[in-house]
């Protein structure tokens, strides 16, 4: 499932959805917010679930700025500095580069539920990402949230990694 409007996108993670709301009370009435609206202090509840990703000059080149601790941990490696375009890890650089095209082509949210195997594992997680401008509307920084999420109604636990 995933949805890529203007509209509030189904987010099921308490924390996604908390993330969400708080882009868009910081948005206002434009598409996006000002990338000096970014405030670690008022996502501390998320941070280790969060990439910072740099969006380049083209619109098309990535790279990541801060990568969360509970990401590098589920991924096994830090990538902060690194472009996208180098990851070791195809899937997942497949997955970002499509997430974030969208976001910069549309210049709005992009939401999705992972269901899927992912570089040689199943992987069950909810993705959030969310574009932040430099003036109004070019889309000059990406706010990337990941939370691992139970692969059914009846799972007992998150499957994030193997």
């Amino acid at each position: 499932m995933n949805s890529l409007t203007a509209v509030p996108p189904r987010i099921s993670d308490p924390l996604l959805r908390r993330l969400y709301q708080y882009w868009d009370r910081e948005r206002g009435t434009d598409p996006m917010p000002t990338r000096d609206r970014v405030d670690p202090v008022k996502m501390r509840y998320i941070l280790g679930h969060l990439a910072l990703i740099d969006v380049g000059p083209n619109g098309k080149a990535f790279s990541v700025r801060l990568h969360g601790t509970e990401l590098v941990s589920r991924l096994g490696s830090d990538f902060t500095g690194r472009p996208i375009a180098d990851l070791p890890l195809a899937d997942v650089r497949r997955l970002a580069t499509r997430w974030f095209t969208n976001v910069v082509e549309r210049r709005g949210p992009y939401h999705e539920q992972v269901d899927q195997i992912v570089d040689g594992f199943t992987r069950h997680f909810e993705a959030l990402v969310l574009p932040y401008s430099t003036e109004r509307t070019p889309v000059g920084l990406i706010l990337l949230a990941v939370r691992c999420r139970a692969p059914g109604p009846a799972a007992e636990s998150a499957g994030c990694s193997p």
